[in-house]
């Protein structure tokens, strides 16, 4: 591939996501634990994105503090987004160009990786969180 796309094409090479916990008071004044993740990205921005090897992160590209409910709604909204582009590629993959294989595959790998990370945290959630709360009072 040549020309403007490839110059602008960001390429991720690790994310970290870390549980900031905060306190905080109810609206009854009960003590309340709030689930922060602080948020990074990194890799590289071109033209550098070659300049890395294989076990180097690259750079910071990225760093947001959000709400736990929040990082949930993105994973559903990017899940949702990921599902219609891929839905487009394989209409657009009927006419002559076709995907590279390789790549496609790694794709399918890591959305079932994905998949699979995504329903543990949520069966922790329901049975290590959620089922200790409706023993207690929420805020």
């Amino acid at each position: 591939m040549a020309g403007a796309v490839p110059a602008s094409v960001i390429e991720i090479r690790a994310s970290n996501i870390s549980l900031v916990a905060a306190f905080g008071h109810g609206s009854t004044g009960d003590d309340i634990l709030v689930p922060l993740i602080d948020w990074q990205t990194f890799g590289n921005k071109p033209p550098n994105a070659d300049e890395t090897g294989p076990n180097d992160f690259g750079q910071e590209l990225s760093s947001h503090l959000i709400t736990l409910e929040n990082l949930a709604f993105l994973l559903q909204d990017m899940g949702s987004d990921m599902r219609e582009a891929i839905r487009i590629l394989a209409l657009q993959a009927r006419g002559g160009a076709k995907p590279q294989e390789g790549r496609m595959r790694y794709t399918l790998r890591m959305l079932r990786r994905a998949s699979e990370h995504i329903s543990a945290a949520a069966e922790h959630l329901e049975q290590d969180v959620l089922s200790r709360e409706n023993g207690s009072s929420m805020g």
